[in-house]
């Protein structure tokens, strides 16, 4: 059962924007250029590839007013325009509103790693049955690790396609298997060697960067004890600056 402050009461409509009051006596405004941006029908939105389709464009420019609204079951809020209807969550709305999001439940700071901090693990076979747990300290800590995972495309999908669809890739698959071939050397000496690699973010320059990227090893040439993998805390290091610069 949703708590009052996710409940609608009453909606109202303009021809630029939504009015949303809501159970706890607060009212929300969602202009119509902002809702339509966020349309996810299949029309528009690809959800297998979490890619907006071409027709979207033409649907943005347009900018058609809003010509009614619709409280559909208890958290369902239908918006028609002209050339289109579509759906948002209740909920969802209310957690878009930054005016009012000072009454809702607090947001928890993350915790920042210290020497003491170690990333929690969990094994492979109770991924599912202990999907909320590592989903919460994946959200909470920025980092797990699972153990015992297949070391195969099959093995790391079983995990992946527990937390959603994977992001499409322009690459023939959307698993990316780092080979250290000499070829693949020749054209990138920096991520392809056995050399040390400094700290860094993968494909930040995608239009669309990834929000969970995970990491499986297949097969290592050197020793285990040898390989070693760094994790940063980006939010420790930005925090580390403004108390000493």
């Amino acid at each position: 059962m949703l708590r009052a402050p996710f409940l609608v009461r009453s909606l109202t409509n303009s021809k630029n924007a939504l009015q949303v009051t809501w159970r706890d006596g607060l009212q929300s405004t969602f202009p119509s250029a902002w809702l339509r941006a966020l349309v996810r029908d299949d029309r528009y939105f690809e959800a297998s590839s979490l890619f907006y389709k071409p027709e979207r464009l033409p649907f943005l420019a347009k900018g058609a007013p809003i010509t009614s609204v619709e409280l559909r079951g208890e958290k369902c809020v239908a918006v028609f325009w002209e050339d289109h209807c579509s759906e948002f969550d209740s909920s969802w709305l209310r957690a878009q509103d930054l005016r009012n999001a000072p009454t809702l439940a607090p947001k928890q700071e993350k915790p920042l790693w210290d020497g003491t901090f170690k990333i929690p693990e969990y094994d492979h076979s109770m991924r599912e049955e202990h999907f909320e747990s590592w989903m919460s300290d994946l959200d909470r800590y920025g980092a797990v690790i699972i153990n015992n995972v297949p070391p195969n495309e099959k093995g790391l999908l079983s995990v992946m396609d527990l937390i959603g669809p994977l992001a499409q890739r322009w690459h023939p698959t959307d698993v990316f298997t780092m080979q250290n071939t000499a070829k693949a050397v020749e054209i990138d000496r920096y991520s392809y060697s056995s050399d040390t690699v400094a700290p860094h973010t993968d494909k930040a320059y995608y239009a669309n960067p990834v929000k969970i990227e995970s990491l499986l090893g297949i097969n290592y040439s050197a020793p285990k004890e040898d390989t070693v993998n760094f994790l940063v805390d980006g939010f420790k290091v930005a925090s580390d600056l403004r108390k000493e610069h």
